[in-house]
């Protein structure tokens, strides 16, 4: 029963780190979304002032197609890192791992 226990308590410590882990970055990013988000409506708006005061000139059709490409490079350069580490660590660690994660991203994006 013992010997039991110490087998399975590396997918336990797995599931708890993850899940510590996967909290800090749901709550971190869902404030940096936020304030990113924030950040961005203010320039957008400062823009949208300056032009309609004749100040400056701006290309929205350019600027619209330069975000989504930065997007798609962000989201490409993700999938890659993904990739990377998933390559890079025993598959059941990670799985373990990740259901912590998930878990611990999920309420971390709640709080």
């Amino acid at each position: 029963m013992v010997l039991e226990a110490v087998a399975f308590q590396p997918f336990v410590v797995s599931l708890g780190v993850g899940g510590i882990v996967g909290f800090a970055m749901g709550a971190f990013l869902k404030h940096a979304i936020k304030w990113i988000a924030i950040f961005g409506g203010f320039v957008i708006a400062l823009l949208a002032y300056l032009q309609y005061g004749r100040l400056v000139s701006v290309d929205w059709q350019g600027l619209g197609n330069r975000s989504y490409e930065a997007a798609v490079q962000a989201a490409n350069k993700t999938q890659e890192i993904v990739y990377t580490i998933s390559d890079q660590y025993d598959t059941n660690a990670v799985t373990f791992a990740g259901i912590g994660f998930m878990g611990g991203l999920a309420l971390g994006w709640k709080v």
